[in-house]
């Protein structure tokens, strides 16, 4: 066999460990730029905090829904059924009113219907006064000091009834009894009383006073009063404004007429008390009206 015989695949070199094919390269993927991670709160977390938000919302609608029913439905009840049983116990006053709405958001007291009587042991119950509508505009900050004040009180259609026995002595005049021995005259000395109390811009309108004098058989009507006080305290307080006191009626067919100015006792631009007072009265026997009075007065006429 020749040379060229012996090497039947001729000049092509077989070796395992070389590939003959080469792999095609692959593409390059292009890689974005990495994105910021956002940190996220895990969704218990989420959870728990919306249910808190939640909680202190109901929490607040309870309180506001409890404070509401203390004020629109508590209030008048215990004026309605407590307030009647104190004031007897403490005036032998019998009170009683029909209606009572309270706003506890501007502490305004409406009482309809409102009625007061005597109660002696000796003596039956009589009816002395009625209103048609008290309102009373109280001042929470004065009230949780523990004083009562009012920044306006106004009455409507008051109605007093007063019977004068043989003796001169009134149906009320037990009222007036058991002063101190300092105050001989029987007016209320307001400075005895056990708290402050401070009534600004007083209205009274639409009133009327019955004198049934049994000692003298006459009947005496006062009609058609009309009353302004810009206070009544026994300590200095100021409001905002303060009304011009006044007064009006006709007593026994027979007008009278008050109007003046005052400064009250505690008033920014005020140093003291001052009053102007301007009368005009026709045809009134002052002296014996005078006579008609359940106290006695430092003064003679």
């Amino acid at each position: 066999m020749s040379e060229n015989s012996s090497d039947l695949f001729g000049s092509i070199s077989i070796s395992p460990e070389q590939n003959t094919t080469q792999p095609e390269p692959e593409p390059e993927t292009k890689q974005s730029p990495p994105r910021k991670k956002q940190t996220k709160l895990p969704q218990r977390q989420k959870k728990t905090s919306g249910r808190g938000k939640v909680k202190w919302l109901v929490l607040l609608i309870l309180l506001v829904s409890a404070y509401s029913a203390a004020g629109f439905l508590l209030v008048p009840y215990l004026v309605k059924n407590v307030l009647p049983d104190y004031v007897e116990s403490r005036l032998q006053v019998g009170f009683s009113v029909d209606k009572a709405i309270f706003n506890p958001f501007n502490f305004d007291l409406e009482l309809h219907n409102l009625e007061l009587e005597t109660i002696t042991a000796d003596k039956p119950s009589t009816q002395f006064l009625t209103a048609q509508m008290l309102e009373v505009d109280f001042d929470l900050l004065s009230l949780l000091r523990g004083d009562l004040v009012c920044s306006s009180m106004s009455v409507d259609g008051l109605k007093m009834m007063l019977s004068r026995e043989q003796n001169k002595q009134y149906n009320i005049s037990y009222l007036f009894k058991g002063k101190s021995p300092k105050n001989q005259t029987g007016i209320i000395d307001f400075a005895e009383l056990p708290f402050l109390f401070s009534l600004n811009n007083i209205n009274i309108r639409n009133s009327q006073i019955v004198i049934n004098d049994k000692s003298t058989s006459k009947v005496h009507t006062i009609d058609s009063i009309e009353l302004a006080l810009p206070a009544i305290s026994n300590f200095p307080y100021q409001t905002d404004s303060y009304i011009h006191p006044r007064f009006s009626a006709v007593i026994n067919g027979s007008p009278i007429k008050l109007s003046g100015e005052a400064s009250v006792a505690g008033a920014a631009d005020q140093d003291g008390r001052e009053t102007e007072l301007s009368c005009d009265i026709n045809d009134i026997d002052i002296p014996l009206y005078f006579d008609y009075l359940p106290v006695t007065l430092p003064v003679d006429i």
